[in-house]
């Protein structure tokens, strides 16, 4: 019985997540194709000419989400044992469970908002033409990796597409 409802929480919470992940295309995805991660920006450095002052205000953001994250990753580990152990009791306070549920959501949220902030900023740092730059060559990427996997890239593009206006 235990096992069958934490199986159960944990299918409702996953399952939708993991539906929407699949529909999305890596090209099509949404807010995120107008941010770029520091890994990018800093494996064509070179390439967009970053300045000193850029490259150091990357680094200072990254390192400073870095720091803030640990205590929330503390966080989530010990909300995430209140829960287990809630779930782990042969008869489950369901109120309970979802409000400890509610609080590891908030933090998850907390982390998800911070690495925004930090997309964000990585952003303004950059010039439009780098930018511009960036989103070619994460075009290509894609393009690329596409091919390789034996996909055409104008076939994903139209499903992505679909899937777009599915939504809407």
């Amino acid at each position: 019985m235990r096992r069958t409802l934490m199986l159960t929480i944990a299918a409702a919470v996953m399952l939708p997540l993991a539906a929407a992940a699949q529909e999305r295309m890596p090209h099509e995805e949404g807010f995120e194709r107008h941010l770029f991660p520091p890994e990018l920006v800093m494996r064509h450095q070179q390439q967009l000419q970053l300045t000193d002052q850029q490259r150091n205000t990357i680094k200072e953001a990254v390192q400073q989400l870095h720091t803030q994250t640990v205590e929330y990753h503390f966080q989530l580990q010990e909300q995430n044992q209140a829960l287990s152990e809630m779930l782990a009791r042969e008869s489950v306070d369901s109120r309970a469970a979802l409000a400890q549920m509610g609080r590891m959501l908030d933090i998850e949220g907390q982390v998800k908002r911070m690495h925004l902030e930090l997309l964000i900023r990585i952003k303004n740092t950059l010039t439009a033409e780098q930018q511009e730059q960036l989103g070619s060559m994460r075009e290509h990427q894609e393009q690329s990796r596409l091919m390789h996997e034996g996909r055409e890239p104008h076939r994903e593009m139209e499903h992505g597409m679909q899937m777009e206006h599915r939504r809407r």
